[in-house]
C-alpha cells in the first residue's frame, strides 16, 4: 500500500557548526520513513542565510513524501 505525508523540514547544526536538513513529518499517513531521522547534509561551510534559502526551497516545491 502507498502511504504519502506531508515534509516539514528543518535546520539543524553538528557540533563541527556544519549545517544540515532534517526530514520530519507535518501531517499525513503515518510513514516508516519518518521514524528515524532523515538528514541531508549541505556543503561544509555553507552560510546559514544559503541554508535556510534551501530548507525554504525544499518546503515551497516538495509537496508529499511517498512510502511503498
Amino acid at each position: 500500500m502507498t502511504k504519502r505525508a506531508r515534509p516539514h523540514f528543518r535546520l539543524s547544526e553538528y557540533p563541527s557548526g556544519d549545517l544540515f536538513i532534517v526530514l520530519e513529518q507535518f501531517d499525513g499517513d503515518k510513514l516508516e520513513l519518518t521514524k528515524r531521522l532523515i538528514g541531508f547534509d549541505l556543503p561544509s561551510g555553507m552560510k546559514p542565510d544559503k541554508a535556510e534559502a534551501v530548507r525554504k526551497f525544499l518546503s515551497d516545491n516538495l509537496v508529499f513524501v511517498t512510502e511503498t
